[in-house]
């Protein structure tokens, strides 16, 4: 993100060989969560996977804005220590951002018709792809304006605070049925109606 990229560069001064390091480290995270995790997202529910990762994610995204902070920073070889607490908090957000992103797929599949599907996966993919400028335009403005630790803060308070809000909704996701798709009903043909069907076309065949 927007964010990431100017904490890194600009506020602790990162070389861009420690910043390639660094995005080699976040993407390692999300192609390796799916490896091992999978049986263990698995054995538990959904909605609590999905509550519990937003959780996780809000946390560790506090636990990088204070290492970001000045206070970090001032200690020692305070940029070193706040880029390797950044590059550690981000590979382990990282994983619960991909427990996250399998879980909610599983979820669309449980909870959306199959004949919609199409249609809702279009419109949720639309709708991240129109939002994520619009996110990035406004933090980036917030940047200029603020201090950077304060802001990554925000975007934490903002996931930690519509988890909870949505925690109830997302948790009864479990417990409704899954959805399947919509078949025609099978006619059944009692053994009256089969005798009378018979019976009138073998009198069609007499009568040719």
């Amino acid at each position: 993100s927007i964010g990431m990229i100017y904490t890194i560069k600009e506020v602790i001064l990162a070389s861009d060989l420690q910043f390639g390091i660094y995005q080699a480290i976040l993407s390692s995270s999300m192609v390796l969560a799916p490896m091992f995790l999978v049986k263990t997202i698995k054995r538990h529910h959904t909605g609590k996977v999905i509550s519990f990762s937003f959780l996780f994610i809000a946390l560790f995204i506090y636990a990088i804005a204070f290492s970001a902070s000045g206070f970090i920073r001032s200690l020692g070889d305070g940029s070193l220590l706040a880029y390797l607490l950044i590059t550690v908090f981000s590979f382990i957000m990282g994983v619960f951002v991909t427990c996250a992103n399998i879980s909610i797929n599983t979820m669309m599949q449980k909870i959306v018709p199959l004949e919609y599907m199409g249609r809702t996966s279009t419109v949720l993919g639309l709708a991240v792809t129109v939002f994520i400028p619009v996110g990035q335009m406004l933090f980036g403005s917030l940047y200029d304006i603020m201090n950077p630790s304060l802001v990554i803060a925000i975007s934490g308070t903002i996931i930690l605070v519509t988890v909870m809000y949505f925690r109830a909704a997302i948790l009864r996701i479990d417990e409704e049925p899954a959805t399947e798709p919509n078949l025609p009903e099978e006619t059944t043909v009692t053994e009256d109606e089969s005798r009378s069907q018979i019976k009138r076309r073998s009198e069609a065949i007499n009568g040719v």
